[in-house]
């Protein structure tokens, strides 16, 4: 009887010990989630503020662009008024934001890191269809795919055939629930271990931890996949 009770006693310590480690870590990750979370917003309005600031910047330079141009036609040197014009439409390019979808927020996101890859001459395929109203935080959903696409960038700038970077971003809604495919072509191995993909490196693997805090947030699905050099995450929201 002795016995059996400080087998009771010793069960229920356990249990309030593996709850308490369970919240501990629950804490953690929530924590660990507003850390990143902030850190992006931090990011991404100091990113479109700079953009907006040289902007007006731009604008204010507008008369005196008309001004210069007129001058140049005037003085019959249309050569150098044409490469005038090609220099300030290159300009306004970098403040140009590409359509994808109806949410502002999601699409300003994606144009952001679109670009990016672009620029680095990374093929990029888009299609998605997410709503200005959405039933998950709006910041939380560019995360994902700030992160997802970021990841990709990096993985596709290792391939030593430009030729062979390749990323496909997918997205729409379906039953009130948001799906997401996001693919990248990658050279070497990756290693899925506990349902994410291993890196060795100091603070890299952050962005997919959050992923995954996000996904659990929402009590969604999501995964990680490597397959015949070709990376993919999966999520439905």
């Amino acid at each position: 009887m002795l016995i059996y009770s400080l087998c009771i006693s010793v069960y229920r310590v356990l249990n309030v010990y593996f709850i308490n480690v369970s919240r501990f870590q629950s804490s953690l990750k929530t924590n660990e989630l507003l850390i990143i979370h902030t850190e992006f917003l931090k990011k991404s309005v100091g990113s479109i503020n700079q953009k907006l600031s040289d902007f007006d910047d731009f604008k204010n330079q507008t008369t005196y662009v008309f001004e210069k141009i007129y001058d140049m036609i005037s003085k019959n040197d249309a050569n150098r008024s044409i490469e005038y014009i090609q220099n300030i439409s290159t300009d306004i390019s970098e403040y140009e934001f590409e359509y994808f979808c109806e949410n502002s927020v999601v699409n300003a996101i994606l144009s952001k890191y679109i670009q990016k890859a672009r620029k680095e001459n990374i093929g990029v395929s888009v299609r998605v269809c997410i709503p200005e109203s959405i039933h998950i935080d709006v910041m939380e959903l560019c995360l994902i795919f700030s992160n997802a696409i970021e990841n990709a960038i990096d993985a596709s700038l290792k391939i030593k055939n430009p030729k062979d970077r390749k990323i496909i971003v997918l997205s729409n809604i379906q039953n009130e629930k948001i799906y997401i495919k996001i693919i990248n072509r990658f050279e070497g191995k990756v290693h899925i271990i506990n349902g994410l993909p291993y890196c060795s490196r100091h603070n890299h693997g952050i962005g997919t931890r959050s992923i995954l805090s996000i996904s659990e947030k929402y009590q969604g699905f999501c995964a990680f996949e490597a397959k015949d050099s070709t990376f993919s995450l999966i999520m439905v929201l």
